[in-house]
């Protein structure tokens, strides 16, 4: 180690040798005084000798773009691939040739208000969740000591906030679309199966239209999921997730209406023999939105996905446990099912609060109770 002055400021020079015994140094100028160059002095030895790379500080955008390519591309959809996109030409507009090892947690902050300004706080979450694992990776390889997205707050515009995700009917509701679903369903046109199972199941609907017959088990009533289908090359593809595999349990009556199919002789279930493919799902939507109106229901922002929270809002009616719930729905964590439904989870609370009070007041309200000692008092 070494400090020199230069001029009117001071210079510090580190040196240390790799595991080959080849020297190597890293110099800063620029201080003001001689304590501020031995104070980086000391701060470097000591990164140095936690394992840090004191020299490598790539551009954060360049690094970001390098860890998606070596460590997430291979294994995404094309859909995901085309997010994570999304998400680098954020950093690359935000940052520009920021050195990784420049940025703090404040500026970090600064940026996630950034984008929640124009998107939605779950779009500017969705962004975080990929630009947090890229940071924890650079954290692995020693580039940085600290994760500076840590305890950071997600923020974004209200106006911006998906609609349907606050769409969904009530129990009454969902059973008159089932009812009118059930009695306008014909083998020629299987929109109207998947949406009935949509219903019953919670299941995306690309992880549907990828169901074969070996998916159902008839014997013990479960459907097998563990395929996601592609309507852009009509392809299977892996499901979104690996959590996204999974195993359910369904009904008889459900296993009963998809058996019917089986008079179109396709691999896949819900393939249309005159068209020789599964139905897209525009087309789902639009006999959706066809059923939605026999049924008499009124919902302009209600498309399948809202199907997947009614489905929900009928398990948490039945008082399901939000970890099955969540295990159902394929999500990765109890914590995603929590964010996602957190606001039909406090509706219902509401309700059981009320019915809590109103048994109390049903217990409490007759003209004559007795005390503890047994005595008979009567009320005036």
């Amino acid at each position: 180690m070494a400090i020199t002055k230069r001029g009117k400021n001071w210079q510090a020079r580190f040196w240390w040798k790799d595991f080959q015994g080849k020297k190597h140094s890293k110099t800063k100028d620029g201080f003001k005084t001689k304590a501020e160059a031995a104070n980086w002095l000391s701060e470097t030895r000591v990164k140095h000798n936690s394992g840090i790379n004191i020299v490598n500080n790539p551009v954060f955008t360049e690094y970001f773009w390098n860890w998606y390519h070596l460590y997430r591309e291979k294994t995404l959809r094309s859909s995901t691939k085309l997010r994570y996109r999304t998400a680098y030409h954020h950093l690359q507009n935000y940052w520009g040739n920021k050195k990784i090892k420049d940025i703090t947690r404040n500026d970090w902050q600064k940026f996630i208000n950034h984008l929640g300004e124009k998107l939605s706080a779950g779009t500017v979450n969705d962004n975080c969740t990929y630009y947090k694992s890229c940071v924890k990776s650079a954290v692995a390889d020693g580039i940085i000591a600290i994760d500076f997205t840590y305890n950071t707050k997600i923020v974004g515009n209200e106006k911006n906030t998906r609609k349907d995700k606050v769409v969904f009917l009530s129990i009454s509701e969902i059973k008159m679309l089932f009812n009118t679903a059930f009695e306008n369903r014909s083998i020629k046109s299987t929109s109207t199966y998947i949406i009935i199972t949509g219903i019953l199941t919670g299941a995306r609907i690309s992880e549907i239209k990828a169901l074969r017959w070996e998916s159902i088990d008839f014997k013990n009533k479960t459907i097998t999921i563990n395929r996601s289908y592609n309507e852009k090359d009509h392809k299977l593809v892996p499901t979104k997730n690996i959590s996204s595999n999974r195993t359910i349990k369904v009904t008889q009556q459900l296993l009963d209406i998809l058996d019917e199919l089986k008079a179109n002789n396709t691999e896949l279930i819900f393939e249309n023999p005159r068209y020789q493919t599964v139905p897209l799902t525009g087309a789902v939507n639009l006999m959706l939105k066809k059923l939605m109106a026999k049924a008499g229901l009124s919902r302009p922002a209600f498309t399948f996905h809202s199907l997947r929270h009614c489905h929900v809002a009928m398990l948490l009616y039945q008082n399901v446990d939000i970890y099955a719930i969540s295990q159902r729905l394929g999500h990765k964590n109890v914590n995603i099912t929590l964010g996602i439904y957190a606001y039909m989870i406090d509706e219902l609370k509401k309700e059981n609060e009320l019915k809590v009070e109103e048994k109390l007041n049903d217990l409490f309200s007759s003209n004559e109770i007795r005390n503890t000692s047994g005595t008979q008092i009567t009320q005036k």
